[in-house]
């Protein structure tokens, strides 16, 4: 349950805005922000720095059906932004482990 409001956004990008940053990152560990943040944002010209949601977890990324899936993800929330002079910058890592094969270690990798 988000017990963020749009009450408490605003208030929390003004203060922003009244401290002269002008970046914001959305942490790929959490879910992705409502349509109102990214408005706010694209009014205020603050610029979004938006992890996607692949946060902290070891992820198999030699399986073709999950990297169908991280496809279909990355596409639908990219769209779902929509254009906005907002949107700085997608990424998919914050602090992304791949799971490793067979025997492989550190020091072999």
């Amino acid at each position: 349950i988000n017990r963020y409001t749009d009450a408490r956004m605003e208030y929390d990008l003004n203060a922003m805005k009244f401290a002269n940053m002008n970046l914001l990152r959305v942490w790929g560990g959490g879910y992705y922000e409502s349509d109102a943040l990214y408005e706010k944002c694209d009014r205020e010209g603050i610029l979004i720095w938006q992890d996607f949601c692949f946060a902290c977890q070891p992820y198999p990324f030699f399986d073709d059906a999950l990297l169908q899936n991280v496809q279909k993800e990355v596409t639908y929330n990219v769209n779902a932004c929509g254009i906005t002079r907002a949107l700085l910058y997608g990424t998919a890592i914050t602090k992304l482990k791949a799971c490793r094969l067979r025997g492989e270690t550190d020091s072999n990798m």
